[in-house]
């Protein structure tokens, strides 16, 4: 009986009785309105940034979700921004489904906001004048946020880094 007391109280005594738990995931993908999508971007003034539009209805978007998450990773060591955003419905229901695709391809319902395009998606036009809206869309700003590059179709490594390359081209020149 004492070997049975002795056990419990040591496996009590090692397990901490006021751990924090661990913070919960999102069950829901966050809804970004345009102005926050605007300090989003000026928040990171000074860096590279790639911005990429997506939705889950559009299935080349779905596919390429888990290598642009290994890119995100593997070019953040180096100071690039990966801003992905969704532009399925800014609804409750959306997000929850937005969460469950991110969830299953990224491992991270948090992986990309949905952007709400209210009251004009015409607030994109501001940096982004001649797109069309046709997605899988990358756009790449320099640190000082001018457009250097876009891509609209799927994305492959080599042409992601090409991307990150022209955001990188001309700045340190000093040139606009």
């Amino acid at each position: 009986m004492t070997q049975w007391a002795l056990l419990f109280a040591t496996l009590f005594l090692a397990t901490p009785a006021f751990a924090e738990p661990p913070a919960p995931k999102p069950a829901v993908a966050r809804i970004l309105t345009s102005a926050e999508f605007a300090q989003t971007l000026a928040a990171h003034k000074g860096a590279v940034v790639v911005v990429h539009f997506w939705a889950t209805w559009c299935q080349p978007c779905l596919g390429e979700l888990p290598l642009l998450a290994k890119l995100a990773e593997k070019y953040k060591p180096e100071g690039v921004v990966f801003l992905p955003y969704s532009l399925d419905d800014p609804t409750p229901q959306q997000a929850a489904h937005v969460a469950r695709i991110l969830r299953a391809k990224v491992r991270d319902a948090a992986f990309s906001p949905i952007l709400s395009l209210e009251p004009s998606p015409r607030f994109l036009s501001r940096w982004l004048p001649d797109w069309a809206g046709d997605i899988p869309a990358f756009f790449v700003f320099d640190p000082a946020q001018n457009l250097r590059g876009a891509h609209i179709g799927n994305i492959h490594s080599e042409e992601f880094h090409a991307l990150v390359k022209a955001g990188r081209a001309d700045y340190s020149s000093g040139s606009p």
